[in-house]
Order: C-alpha cells, then structure tokens, then sequence
C-alpha cells in the first residue's frame, strides 16, 4: 500500500481532517486528496514534515507498513522480511529499526516507486534513497539517477548521449508493444535528455523492498 494511503488511514483514526494536515505543515489546499486519486507518491521533504510534527506518528509504519502506526517506547528491533540494498551491497539479514531511521536521516531523497518501468532491478512499492548530485559534470555513466525537471520526475539509468550537453535515459524494462504500429518496439524507450532542462539530480544509492 502506497506510503499516502497509509497517512489517509492515520489521518482517519486520529480524526485528522486533510486540510487540518495540510495547514500544520505548509501544504496547498486538496494536495493530499489529489496524490490519493492519483495513487501518488510523498515526497521526502513532505515525509519529513509529516513525521516532525506529529511526533507520534511511526515512520516505519507510514513507508514500510512495519509495526504499529503509533510510535511506542521501546527498544530497537529487526524488521524481518525486508531486504536493504546500499550501493550495490545486498543485506538479507534482519534490518535494524535505529539503521533504517539513521539511513533515512542521512539521505537527500526518498521516493516509493509506483511504476514498472525500471523493473526488474526496481518494483512497485519499493522505497529508494537518493544523495543529490550537485554537480551535473560528476554524473557516472551507467549508474541510476532520480531526475527532476520542470515537467517530470523520472527514475533512470543514465547513459552517454551522442547529444552535446545531454544523458541518454534508459530504462531497465525490456518489454515490448505486442501488436499495432509500434509492434516489437520498447514500451520504454531511451530518450536523450538535455542537461539544461535537469532542475534536480540525485544518484540512488540504496533501496529497500518486502519480501
């Protein structure tokens, strides 16, 4: 379940009115209703008012549905059935609770992926953490990029373009149109992308998924 319906549910049992939330932490007005019809994600930077200002609020439970909604005193624990990855760097063990939050805590980017177009490395309802690039000169061919421009925020891996000053996007989801016109032709197609038009780029360096 995306991380907004689960703030919906919260929400519901604290008798917390949308606009109330979206007051108390500086949101515009039907922003919160119109992610949930969208299906939508929450940004890292929303998250972080979220949690800040209704303390009891349990983050865990909001983006990873681990334990209870409410944050309770207790000592830290493993998250079991999850696994960790921290560039490139697969952990199956057992995640602990103080690792997750601290990891969160460094990270400039959080995102839960609604979509199948970086599948298979990437699935639906997985949660990726992202360290901003600040400089676009720095950008490490084949490696993934979380990129943001006036229109769009896209998740990539990023190639050489034969383009000056741009970055070839590519998706790792092979699959192709079955019939019609465009038969045999990738349903995500590499696009080339000018540096110019990139307002934000963050390299991910880790992710987090249910088994």
């Amino acid at each position: 379940m995306p991380a907004i319906k689960q703030l919906f549910i919260y929400m519901k049992a604290n008798r917390i009115r949308p606009s109330e939330l979206e007051k108390n932490i500086g949101l515009s007005n039907g922003y919160l209703k119109t992610q949930l019809n969208r299906n939508g994600s929450i940004g890292e930077n929303i998250i972080n008012k979220i949690v800040s200002y209704y303390k009891d609020l349990n983050p865990l439970w909001l983006l990873f549905h681990q334990g209870d909604m409410l944050l309770k005193k207790e000592k830290d624990t493993p998250i079991e059935n999850h696994s960790i990855s921290l560039n490139g760097i697969k952990l199956e063990n057992s995640i602990s609770k103080k690792t997750i939050e601290i990891w969160l805590e460094l990270s400039d980017f959080i995102m839960e992926i609604t979509d199948v177009s970086m599948e298979p490395k990437y699935t639906k309802s997985q949660i990726i953490v992202g360290k901003k690039v600040m400089d676009k000169n720095l950008i490490i061919y084949g490696k993934d990029y979380m990129i943001l421009t006036a229109e769009y925020k896209i998740l990539r891996r990023i190639q050489k373009s034969n383009i000056d000053n741009s970055v070839l996007a590519c998706a790792y989801n092979q699959n192709v149109w079955q019939e019609g016109n465009l038969k045999n032709i990738l349903l995500y197609e590499p696009f080339d992308l000018n540096l110019e038009h990139v307002n934000e780029l963050y390299e991910i360096v880790g992710s987090i998924c249910k088994h």
